[in-house]
């Protein structure tokens, strides 16, 4: 519709996963609470999804915004896809382990455990694209012409550190993804 009305000067922003502190979606908050608590708590493992190369791509919420505004302040017309720089999903992990200072430890098990302990992905395992070809590259977009237009893309510490410490304030509050301990404790037991 925009389009129609004003042509090219339309702007139109394909954003990828966003995350940061307020994140309501809970996808990277949930590993970001599950790696620091690991350390105390009688689970000190935490599950992931092999390969530990598997692809993530997370954008900090503030730098989508800076994008937004920057379009916006120059007339930047056109369709822009708003994604971070793709990341292994052990990269994250080691950030998230880093960060947090957690004394857990990841323990890295096949996708065909998950699937055997019912933990979906993307709800039950966060950043984890189900294994369908609508999903190959989900987490894999080009965003190359976003940055050389001026998206920049924090380094992954600035995003997690307020995150971590604004998750850390309300603990009382269950997430709205991720796996419970029983499914956790039931892909030990399938990977085993």
């Amino acid at each position: 519709m925009a389009e129609q009305r004003v042509g090219n000067r339309a702007t139109a922003l394909r954003i990828g996963l966003i995350v940061g502190a307020g994140d309501y979606t809970d996808r990277l908050t949930w590993w970001v609470r599950r790696i620091d608590e690991a350390g105390l708590s009688k689970s000190s493992i935490v599950v992931a999804p092999l390969p530990t190369e598997r692809p993530v791509q997370v954008l900090d919420v503030r730098d989508a915004a800076e994008f937004a505004v920057h379009c916006a302040k120059k007339s930047l017309g056109g369709v822009w896809n708003v994604n971070g720089e793709v990341v292994t999903m052990n990269d994250l992990l080691t950030a998230i382990h880093s960060t947090t200072a957690s004394k857990g430890k990841i323990r890295w098990i096949s996708p065909d455990a998950f699937a055997a302990a019912d933990a979906d992905p993307w709800t039950d395992v966060p950043l984890m694209a189900p294994n369908l070809s609508a999903f190959r590259h989900f987490l894999e977009v080009d965003a190359s012409r976003a940055r050389a237009a001026g998206l920049n893309a924090r380094p992954m510490s600035e995003t997690l550190k307020p995150l971590v410490e604004w998750d850390r304030t309300r603990r009382d509050v269950e997430l709205v993804c991720g796996m419970s301990a029983e499914q956790e404790e039931r892909v030990m037991e399938e990977g085993s």
